[in-house]
C-alpha cells in the first residue's frame, strides 16, 4: 500500500479571499503507477490514516499529476489535504498529506 503512496505535494494557494482556495495541485507519481487508476483529494482534519472527518474533493486519471481547484472553494475549517492512489480495487490506506 505504501508504495503506491504520491510524493512532493504542492499547493498553491492563488485565491485572495479568506477561508477560501484555490489554484493548483502537484505531486509526485509514485515510483511504481502499474496499479495506480486514479488519484483522489480529500480535505482532512489531521494527516495519515488518522485524518477524522474528510471532505472529497477530486478523483483524476492515474496518468495525471495535477488538479486545478476552482477559485472560491471553502475550507471549512480543514487544516491539511490528503491524496490516495486508486486501484479497480480500492482507494489506497497510506495518504500523502500536506
Amino acid at each position: 500500500d505504501e508504495i503506491a503512496t504520491v510524493g512532493s505535494i504542492y499547493f498553491m494557494d492563488t485565491d485572495q479571499d479568506i477561508d477560501m482556495l484555490g489554484g493548483e495541485f502537484r505531486w509526485d507519481p509514485p515510483n511504481d503507477t502499474s496499479e495506480v487508476d486514479f488519484y483522489v483529494g480529500y480535505f482532512t482534519l489531521a494527516t495519515g490514516t488518522a485524518y477524522g472527518s474528510r471532505r472529497f474533493e477530486f478523483e483524476v486519471a492515474g496518468q495525471l499529476n495535477f488538479y486545478n481547484m476552482p477559485f472560491q472553494t471553502p475550507q471549512s475549517g480543514y487544516n491539511y489535504f490528503s491524496i490516495y492512489t486508486k486501484s479497480s480495487l480500492a482507494e489506497q490506506t497510506t495518504p500523502n498529506s500536506i
